[in-house]
């Protein structure tokens, strides 16, 4: 569309609500690319809502408006070469980037629920599957 690729940072309140609400059984992690080459990737962890902090979604709008999120922040990791990418296309998980692999499998440590489609950029030939 010509739009940029813009992100924020993950919210891992949000997602587990939606894992569990929704039975999810497999979960895609896209604009992975545009993250590359950040220094720092932020995770939000929990919720303070009140003085208190909590890692549900709050019940009521009022509590959610009121929500400031805590982060964990995390090394970031360079940019992923073409020529490196058909390689990790093929299937092997292990040649992306350190850093990226420790993002994915905190984020699924965290939702309880594999990610089983890594989208590394915009075209269909950047999105890798990952066999459960």
């Amino acid at each position: 569309t010509g739009r940029p690729r813009r992100i924020g940072w993950l919210d891992l309140v949000q997602i587990r609500q939606s894992v569990r609400t929704s039975g999810l059984t497999e979960v895609a992690i896209t604009k992975l690319d545009v993250m590359s080459g950040l220094k720092e990737i932020k995770i939000c962890m929990a919720y303070e809502v009140d003085g208190q902090i909590t890692t549900e979604m709050p019940a009521s709008l009022e509590k959610i408006r009121k929500a400031k999120p805590v982060y964990k922040t995390m090394d970031g990791w360079d940019e992923i070469p073409s020529e490196d990418f058909s390689k990790i296309k093929a299937g092997n998980y292990n040649d992306l980037p350190k850093n990226l692999r420790e993002y994915i499998e905190f984020v699924e440590e965290k939702i309880k629920c594999p990610i089983t489609f890594i989208s590394c950029g915009q075209d269909r030939e950047k999105t890798i599957l990952r066999p459960l």
